[in-house]
């Protein structure tokens, strides 16, 4: 791999994290309690179809 390649990748890497960082909707705790409050739904409604 040539280093223009590595470079491109990381500046890449770079600006795609930071461009994530600035749009996400809400901070990561609040992300990760909405998903284990819907997998704790799910779980429920599975268990009560049983």
């Amino acid at each position: 791999m040539s280093i223009r390649f590595i470079l491109g990748f990381v500046i890449g890497f770079m600006l795609g994290a930071s461009v994530a960082l600035a749009l996400a909707p809400q901070p990561g705790a609040a992300t990760r309690h909405q998903l284990w409050e819907k997998v704790k739904e799910r779980t429920r409604q599975e268990s009560s179809i049983e």
